[in-house]
């Protein structure tokens, strides 16, 4: 794949950081109510990701270790609160699923992970190093 391309599908998809932040300010009242329900809208989208990465790469056996990988980590995503931690998780997996053909819906979702996690922050200063920590991470893995 193209670096150029895949620098720019890389900053797309960090850009729902600040989409959710521009929601977030937007619409206050309703927020208040998805708030309950955006964890467990990122526990799946984490583990929809990594699902889809796993199973594209191991063929032999790749349905039930896509899920029982998937549970793991929707799992594990309620145990780390850190979304740097995960967003370099999401930069490598992109780097991953820059091989194969499902690049597209994984920076997709990764986009969707991050309009929830941005409208739970409180401005766009808070997404920055977010932002900052998942491109640099995702262009040293593709360098590599």
């Amino acid at each position: 794949m193209e670096i150029l391309t895949y620098i720019i599908i890389t900053c797309i998809s960090s850009l729902g950081l600040l989409a959710g932040v521009i929601v977030g300010r937007c619409a206050r009242d309703e927020l208040r109510d998805a708030r309950r329900f955006f964890p467990v809208m990122q526990a799946i989208l984490a583990g929809v990701i990594f699902a889809i990465v796993i199973g594209s790469r191991i063929e032999q056996y790749s349905l039930p270790f896509s899920v029982i990988a998937a549970c793991i980590v929707s799992f594990a995503s309620f145990r780390l609160p850190y979304p740097v931690a995960w967003y370099a998780l999401f930069a490598l997996l992109l780097s991953v699923a820059s091989q194969t053909v499902h690049l597209p819906t994984i920076a997709g979702l990764i986009f969707l992970h991050g309009l929830a996690q941005g409208s739970t922050e409180k401005s766009w200063k808070a997404v920055l190093p977010i932002m900052v920590a998942f491109i640099s991470v995702a262009i040293a893995a593709a360098l590599v």
